[in-house]
């Protein structure tokens, strides 16, 4: 298996992008497979995963519409319809949010940063909470404490 197919630039950095049937493709595959989004991370479902990853990487490489991509490229790719899906979602129920039911969101989004931000003791950031780590001198926490001062009064 090459490493995909490159766009016509002719710049080996640059992969070719996902054409929608093969986002659609992915997606029934997943699908297919419920294993791959279970939540649970014990070793027998670690090595499940990790089949039914190769096993649909096997089944997308079989059509002859598709680029072939390695097991990663597909996990990724994955990773990001889940969340351009999410994201939408989001917008979705936001539109659909009175500005009362807005300025309520809005505050307990800032408590939970709060609490991230007090409750925090890894140094990483996990589930794209930036407030999920350890607070120094030029974090984004000192921001936070900030403007939750003001709006706490």
């Amino acid at each position: 298996m090459g490493d995909g197919k490159h766009l016509p630039s002719g710049d080996p950095s640059k992969k070719l992008p996902f054409s929608s049937s093969e986002r659609e493709l992915i997606v029934a595959l997943v699908r297919e497979r419920p294993i791959i989004e279970d939540k649970r991370t014990n070793a027998k479902n670690i090595e499940l995963k990790k089949q039914a990853w190769e096993d649909l990487t096997v089944a997308y490489n079989s059509q002859p519409y598709v680029s072939q991509r390695h097991s990663q490229q597909l996990k990724r790719c994955w990773e990001n319809i889940k969340t351009q899906r999410k994201k939408v979602l989001s917008q979705e129920s936001t539109r659909l949010l009175t500005n009362d039911a807005a300025v309520t969101s809005n505050v307990i989004s800032q408590i939970d940063k709060l609490f991230d931000s007090l409750n925090c003791d890894t140094p990483d950031l996990r589930r794209g909470k930036l407030h999920v780590k350890n607070m120094t001198a030029r974090s984004p926490h000192v921001e936070l404490f900030s403007e939750m001062k003001l709006k706490l009064r």
